[in-house]
């Protein structure tokens, strides 16, 4: 990966976001709209957890060693 930053859509239902929270599933992967698969840590969606999920389009930005710095909500 060249860019340092994706685009992402997620459409997380409260449900499956458990499975997050709980534990059970330590890594979230995701297409971006760029076409390329990432991946990141579920953790990240904390504070992005509404009533009905984790559900709208953010913005991952990369270091150089393609290490997440950040993880935020742009719609």
């Amino acid at each position: 990966m060249n860019q340092t930053s994706v685009d992402v859509y997620l459409s997380i239902s409260r449900a499956d976001y458990l499975t997050y929270y709980q534990g059970r599933v330590l890594m979230v992967s995701a297409l971006s709209s760029q076409g390329l698969r990432v991946q990141f840590p579920a953790s990240v969606l904390r504070e992005h957890v509404r009533m009905d999920g984790v559900h709208g389009w953010f913005r991952i930005h990369f270091d150089e060693n393609k290490k997440l710095k950040s993880f935020e909500r742009i719609s």
